[in-house]
């Protein structure tokens, strides 16, 4: 059985199978994180299993599981055996148990989910991978981050196609620094909020690529559906920059997609802005413990931080330094 073995904010991770197809897809989806040594006791395994024939939802979940949610095509279901949790995962081409106590996640492959490599690893196996980092106090945050030329960090924080990427790499087309596009990792060091970008290929939609000529020499690793996965660390050069955790956030801005000639922006209140970050974090509100620990871990995050909801507007697309010079502004 061959394996990978890698570190997510300090937490082992390894994975194992005997399929060489399956582990080449997910050594190029993690390709951003150095290796470690296969001697190192990995705190997270996943054993990735090639079947011919996936069983269906309905007989996947073991009848006396209770189902918790479905999350686009991911449904979820948590059943406790001997006292411990186990949790049952199905995308339709792919299902898996995850084991939050141990640390062990089981994925059951089929060949359709071959067909689409980019969502078997960055869809249905992320999902309850960000589980059992959970269960060892990393939280996934839903946000694009990018320092800002005088070293500020701001935070692009909002839902599926609200423009985040779009606005990560605009700011990164006019000077600043894009560290990750749609997520992050949130942690405890010392008694301290730490935040750390999670590497991997930025999402651009292929119309911004065909109007942005300035990204003609981007590398395209995938397509998918009107999206191509592209490599916006090494085209801005900050992956080493992505490497440092930061403590403080010094401003939030909350994108929302309009048809508006000019882009404008508000200020938002400090309570309204957490609560939105956390409804785009918290994909599990699993575990009081844990709950209270990230709100906990967001507030210290963002105490001295300013909030923007920011109406972008067409002018953004026409002149990709436009949001720079907005949020220079304010």
């Amino acid at each position: 059985m061959s394996e990978i073995s890698f570190e997510l904010s300090g937490v082992p991770v390894r994975f194992t199978s005997d399929s060489p197809q399956l582990l080449n897809i997910f050594s190029n989806y993690f390709h951003y994180y150095s290796a470690i040594s296969t001697d190192v006791t990995a705190a997270i395994n996943v054993v990735l299993k090639f079947e011919q024939e996936l069983l269906p939802a309905e007989k996947f979940a073991p009848e006396q599981a209770e189902f918790i949610a479905a999350s686009g095509p991911v449904q979820m279901w948590r059943e406790v055996l001997n006292d411990e949790e186990v949790y049952h995962f199905h995308a339709a081409v792919a299902a898996y148990r995850a084991h939050p106590h141990s640390g062990l996640l089981e994925a059951f492959i089929s060949p359709q989910a071959l067909d689409s490599p980019h969502l078997l690893a960055n869809t249905y196996t992320f999902f309850p991978l960000l589980l059992l980092l959970r269960a060892r106090s990393r939280y996934y945050l839903h946000t694009a981050a990018i320092i800002s030329p005088q070293d500020r960090l701001y935070l692009i924080c909002a839902g599926q196609r609200a423009g985040k990427s779009t606005l990560t790499v605009a700011l990164g087309l006019a000077g600043w620094h894009p560290v990750a596009d749609d997520c992050l990792l949130l942690s405890e060091v010392e008694g301290r909020a730490q935040l750390l970008p999670f590497k991997r290929d930025f999402h651009l939609s292929l119309e911004i690529l065909k109007r942005w000529p300035e990204l003609n020499d981007i590398t395209k690793r995938h397509f998918y559906f009107d999206r191509a996965c592209v490599g916006g660390l090494e085209f801005f050069g900050t992956s080493k920059l992505a490497d440092l955790p930061r403590e403080q956030v010094n401003a939030l801005i909350f994108p929302q997609i309009t048809s508006e000639p000019e882009s404008r922006i508000e200020r938002v209140a400090a309570s309204e802005a957490i609560l939105k970050l956390a409804d785009q974090s918290m994909y599990f509100p699993l575990w009081t413990k844990h709950s209270a620990q990230q709100m906990n871990l967001l507030t210290q995050l963002t105490r001295r931080a300013i909030f923007y909801h920011l109406f972008a507007g067409t002018d953004i697309l026409d002149d990709q330094k436009c949001a720079a010079r907005i949020l220079s502004e304010v």
